[in-house]
Parts: C-alpha cells; structure tokens; sequence
C-alpha cells in the first residue's frame, strides 16, 4: 500500500527489489538466485574467455582479484571515492593533470608510466645499475613533491569563518502510530526565534501503510503549517532521520513514502529559506507526547497565543 501524491508529477522507474526503489548488487543477486534463467547467457564471449584466462593463471590470488576490480573498475581511486562522498577533490596527486581514474592511474598518467617504464627496464636488465634507476625514481618523486607544494601555496590558507546559524523560527514534528487501526498523528510544535512556544497544532491520519509513512505525513503537515502561518524562512526539525534526510535530497525518491516527500518538496518554493534538521527523540519531548496523546485520544487540537496547555510531562515546554 503505497501512498499517493497530492501534487502531480511524471512517472520514474522503480525497482522493486529494494525498499528504496534504487536498484543495487545484493538485490539482483537475490533475484538471480530465484532466477531459473543462466546469467552466463548474457555475458559476451570475449568477456568470458578474458575471466576463463584470468581465473586460470598460475599467479597469486590477490594478484587475479586486483586484476579483476581493475577490470571492473572497483579500485578506490579518486574518482570512484569521489563519487560516494569519501573525498571532495579527484585530481591525480602524481601529476596534478587530470582525474584519477582506472585509465588515468595505468594508462595516462605521465609519472606512473614512466616508473612502470624504468622498472621494466630493470627488469629486462636494459639498466646499467640499479643505483641508477633509484636515483631516477627519487628526482621524480622531488618532483611530485613539488608539484604538491605549487598546489598548496596555490590555495588559500585561510580558513572560511564559520558563520553563527541565526535562530530561525522552528515548527517541531512527531508522530504516533497504531499498527492495528492503520492509523497515526502528527505532532506540530511552533517556537519563535527565542525557542518559547507560539502554537501547537495535531491532525490525525487514516490509512497509513507504515511508522515511516505517518513521519512524512507529520514532515509534510509541519511544512503546510508554516506556509499557513506566513514563515518565509522557517526550520523544520524532526526525530526521524531517514524523513528528514530524504527532505534534504533534492532528488526524486522512490521509496515507499516517496509521493508523500515529493509533496514536500514541492511546498518548498513557498519559502525564502527552509532547513530539515535533526534532533535525537529526548530533544523532541514536546511533539512526541503531543502525538501519542492526540492518537489516544482520537481528538485533534490547534492551539495558538502565549498560553498553550500541552500534554502532561512537559515541565520546561519553552526550553529547546
């Protein structure tokens, strides 16, 4: 049971071996061992024999492994750590000329090639004396280290100042959920820029698929919320990470809560600035309990001014 969007929006492709809708390795690998259908019939021929050879040689295995991640390009270089967020900058460090690739590092790189070349040379005993080719080799690594250097005094030494986040008013959401009745509700705190409470709103929902399901519904009533009270620049925090990381990504998701984030994310062109933030569950007391309680009691409540009366164990409401 999915849930449908409120805004309209094109179809995606979803794949259906992940909760996520992306597609990945341990899925597939799942669905091939289900699969009465032989893989091999979908590899070409010059492929297999180059893996039958491979496979085959009288050499160490971590020696065919790495031939094999070099084939498939699995070795961490820079580009590959670049592309899943370990490192920020992809340039070769041996000579500064371009991305770090499989191509690059065994095939373009002009100071990888030539120490390749020199040590084949002192393979092929071509080289007068060894003492020669390690001199060779360590003018070159003078060199690098040079290179290095000229990059670094090329940047700037100055750290950027961190700039003080200025306190933005916050709408604080929670949910509750009752597996049984497929029902939940959200919990809507309102503080203004001194942290004090201005407005707590609740709002039951019927038909809801999952816990996660009911913490998008509450992201998405704490954003109209903010639109309907006039905030151009407002933060919105919560105690789901997953709902809250998925607001952030400006890409189309295609989980099972993927229509409900898409409509958050099209309310947030109402906005000068919106922030998704998280906090841990102890730091969202206020929220919580007003969703547990509105979904024991069945009653939805809007309450606005300088005296709000939350639920019961809330000794300091004002504090954030």
């Amino acid at each position: 049971q999915f849930p449908l969007s409120k805004s309209t929006h094109e179809d995606i492709q979803v794949w259906s071996g992940e909760a996520t809708g992306d597609f990945s390795v341990r899925s597939a690998y799942k669905l091939l061992q289900k699969s009465t259908i032989d893989p091999n019939v979908y590899l070409q021929t010059n492929t297999k024999n180059f893996y039958r050879k491979l496979w085959n040689l009288h050499m160490p295995s971590k020696i065919k492994i790495t031939v094999w991640k070099i084939a498939w390009n699995y070795i961490p270089t820079f580009s590959n750590l670049k592309l899943r967020r370990v490192m920020t900058e992809n340039r070769c460090r041996r000579c500064g000329q371009g991305e770090e690739d499989s191509t690059h590092v065994f095939q373009m790189c002009p100071i990888g090639v030539l120490l390749r070349a020199l040590v084949k040379l002192s393979y092929e005993g071509k080289s007068s004396t060894s003492w020669e080719i390690s001199k060779q080799i360590k003018s070159y690594i003078l060199e690098l280290e040079g290179i290095k250097d000229k990059a670094l005094n090329s940047e700037t030494n100055v750290r950027p100042r961190q700039r003080l986040q200025k306190a933005n008013p916050a709408i604080f959401f929670d949910a509750a959920f009752d597996s049984q009745k497929c029902r939940s509700a959200s919990g809507l705190v309102v503080k203004n820029e001194e942290g004090r409470i201005v407005a707590a709103k609740s709002i039951l929902h019927d038909n809801v698929a999952s816990p996660f399901a009911a913490e998008a519904y509450a992201g998405y009533q704490a954003t109209r919320l903010g639109i309907q009270m006039g905030y151009h620049i407002l933060d919105i925090i919560g105690d789901s990470k997953t709902v809250i990381t998925k607001c952030k990504n400006t890409n189309r998701d295609k989980s099972e809560i993927g229509a409900i984030i898409s409509d958050i994310q099209s309310l947030k062109d109402y906005f000068q600035e919106v922030r998704f933030q998280f906090i841990p569950r102890v730091e969202n007391t206020e929220a919580h309990r007003l969703a547990k309680e509105t979904l024991k009691k069945e009653e939805e409540q809007y309450l606005e001014g300088g005296t709000l009366s939350l639920p019961r164990g809330e000794s300091e409401p004002n504090r954030l």
